[in-house]
């Protein structure tokens, strides 16, 4: 690694004002490469190449960028490298091998196409699409919960239904009973009139909606319910002719 960064500093001759700053600049950044401070490596060959402005300094700095990992400022530095004039073959051919090795840059995943808005009919396609794609075991069961609901809220209907035809019942008993001084209101008869009705409404109302539950749950599972394809049903053809003194009886599918 070292080696090849002060390969095209050691080709580098400065005028002896400056060569013993500039020296020590450049020694102090292959010190700083080695010992992976990379950042103030560049600082070093950076102020190294100002003050001469040599091409090596460049390369170096390009190469301290390739191994912090930097790889778009390592080719900036490269190719500044290579523009330089009067390069020898030697340096040319290193900075040419050295912006060949960088990897390629990232392209950016370019924007997801906006999706178009769907109509409601193709909405109403995808969405039973997906509930036959659904797990069939819990289309069963939504079923089952549906059948199940259906005989209940059957059931707490009749229930409703009796317990109301007792209210009526006991209506007309309390109108029978009724005297001017005993008014209907005040009959026992109409008390239990009015309980039973109570009881009737909500038997009523509460296998009304448990009834309507159950049909709604098994039709949503009816219909995510994937269909099976029929299967096609041979033609059996029985087909009797005159075989000597007899039938001959042929079968064909």
């Amino acid at each position: 690694m070292i080696p090849s960064l002060i390969l095209c500093a050691a080709l580098v001759v400065a005028p002896p004002a400056e060569s013993s700053l500039r020296d020590e600049l450049v020694a102090e950044a292959v010190e700083h490469f080695g010992a992976q401070r990379y950042q103030a490596a560049i600082e070093g060959f950076e102020r190294a190449y100002e003050l001469e402005h040599q091409a090596v300094d460049l390369y170096n700095i390009g190469r301290v960028y390739e191994e912090f990992g930097k790889v778009e400022k390592a080719r900036e530095h490269y190719e500044r490298f290579l523009a330089r004039p009067n390069l020898t073959e030697t340096e040319r051919s290193e900075g040419q091998a050295r912006l060949a090795a960088l990897p390629d840059p990232e392209v950016a995943p370019a924007p997801p196409a906006p999706q178009e808005p769907t109509s409601r009919r193709e909405r109403r396609r995808q969405r039973r699409q997906s509930n036959k794609d659904r797990d069939p075991r819990r289309t069963n069961g939504v079923v089952i919960a549906g059948s199940t609901f259906i005989p209940l809220g059957v059931l707490s209907l009749a229930s409703g239904t009796a317990v109301g035809i007792t209210a009526i019942r006991n209506i007309d008993n309390a109108r029978a009973s009724a005297t001017p001084e005993v008014p209907i209101e005040q009959t026992p008869h109409y008390r239990l009139a009015r309980r039973s009705a109570i009881v009737a409404d909500a038997l009523l109302i509460g296998g009304g909606v448990v009834a309507a539950a159950g049909i709604v749950m098994v039709a949503a599972g009816l219909e995510r319910k994937p269909r099976r394809k029929k299967r096609r049903r041979r033609n059996v053809e029985v087909v009797a002719a005159p075989a000597g003194a007899g039938f001959e009886v042929e079968v064909r599918f």
